[in-house]
C-alpha cells in the first residue's frame, strides 16, 4: 500500500513529457516532495492508519483478544469477589480495588510479542524510506491503544458493578484505573521498542513492575516505609491510583475508614499532582519510545 502510493505519485512526475502534457491538459503536475521521503508525513501517516483499520477488520481475531477477552477476565474477577461492595468497606475491598487495578493494568503485556513484531516490519519500510518511525506511533496510538483503552474499561465496569460498590464510586475508580493503564500500556510500548527480543522485553519490565506494585500503598505502606524509600511513592502512579479510591471511599465508612487511612498513610489533597505525575510519565516514556524505535534495532541488511 505504502509502496503503491510512493509509485503513483513519483511515476506522475517521472518524466517531462507527462508533465507538459498535464499542464497543457489544465491538469495540475503533483508537486515535488523534497526530502528523503516521495510524500508527506500526512499521507504516510494516513495510509498507515488506513492500512492498520484494515487489518482489524479483516482479523477479527484481534478485536476479540483486545475486548472479548477482558470481559471474560471482569466477569470471573467479579463473581470472584461478587459482593464485596456491598459489605463494610474493610481489608476485602481493598484487595479487590488492587487486584483489579494489577489486572488492567497488565492486560496488554501479552502484547509485547506482537509490537516486536510489527517493529520489524516498520524497520524494514523505515529503511526502504516508505515512512517515518514517528507515522508509524502515531498511527498505533489511534487504532491499538484506543482499542485497547476500550477493553480496559470494559474490565473495569464489569468488575465493579458485579462487585457491587456504590456508583457515586465510578467516575473516581474508572479514571484512575484508566490513567494508570495507560502508563503501564507506555510502559511496555517503551520496553518493546528498546529489547531485541520479547524475553529481553519481559527481563526489562519486570523490575519497573516489582516497583510499581510493591509500592501501591497497600503492599508497602506510606506509614512504614523507610524514609529514603518514601521518594518511590512521589512517582509511583498505582501510590496515587489506590490513595485516591481508597480516600474516596473511607470518608463514608465512618470510623472504620479513617483507622484504615491513617494505618496506611494516605494523605488529602495530592490527586491532581498524581494526575500530572502519571501524564508527564507517559509523555516521557513515548518520548523514549520514539527514540529507541528510531535509532536502536536497526535492521542488518
Amino acid at each position: 500500500m505504502l509502496r503503491t502510493t510512493h509509485q503513483s505519485l513519483a511515476g506522475g512526475g517521472g518524466s517531462s513529457a507527462g508533465s507538459s502534457d498535464n499542464s497543457e491538459a489544465g491538469v495540475p503536475a503533483p508537486m515535488l516532495q523534497l526530502g528523503p521521503y516521495t510524500v508527506s508525513f500526512g499521507v504516510q501517516f494516513r495510509t498507515l492508519l488506513h492500512r492498520k483499520t484494515l487489518l482489524l477488520v479483516r482479523d477479527p481475531s484481534i478485536i476479540i483478544v483486545q475486548c472479548g477477552l477482558p470481559v471474560g477476565m471482569g466477569c470471573f474477577h467479579g463473581m470472584v469477589f461478587q459482593g464485596v461492595g456491598k459489605q463494610e468497606f474493610g481489608i476485602a475491598s481493598l484487595q479487590c480495588i488492587f487486584i483489579m487495578m494489577t489486572m488492567v493494568c497488565l492486560r496488554v503485556l501479552p502484547l509485547i510479542a506482537t509490537w516486536i513484531d510489527e517493529r520489524l516490519f516498520m524497520k524494514l519500510e523505515a529503511s526502504e524510506m516508505l515512512h517515518t518511525e514517528g507515522a508509524h506511533i502515531l498511527a498505533t496510538a489511534l487504532t491499538t491503544t484506543p482499542l485497547s483503552l476500550v477493553g480496559a474499561a470494559l474490565q473495569t465496569l464489569i468488575i465493579y458493578f458485579i462487585v457491587g460498590f456504590a456508583p457515586e464510586y465510578l467516575p473516581t475508580v474508572l479514571g484512575w484505573m484508566l490513567l494508570c493503564f495507560l502508563f503501564f500500556d507506555s510502559v511496555f510500548q517503551c520496553v518493546s521498542a528498546f529489547a531485541a527480543s520479547a524475553e529481553e522485553a519481559m527481563v526489562l519490565a519486570i523490575p519497573l513492575l516489582v516497583v510499581t506494585m510493591l509500592f501501591n500503598g497497600l503492599d508497602v505502606a506510606k506509614a512504614i516505609a523507610p524514609q529514603y524509600l518514601q521518594w518511590v511513592f512521589f512517582v509511583t502512579p498505582t501510590a496515587y491510583a489506590m490513595q485516591e479510591i481508597v480516600l474516596h471511599m473511607a470518608r463514608d465508612a465512618g470510623e472504620q475508614g479513617q483507622l484504615l487511612i491513617e494505618s496506611l498513610g494516605y494523605q488529602e489533597g495530592e490527586g491532581y499532582r498524581g494526575v500530572v505525575v502519571i501524564i508527564t510519565e507517559t509523555v516521557i516514556l513515548r518520548m523514549i519510545q520514539f527514540l529507541a524505535l528510531k535509532y536502536l534495532n536497526t535492521v542488518q541488511r
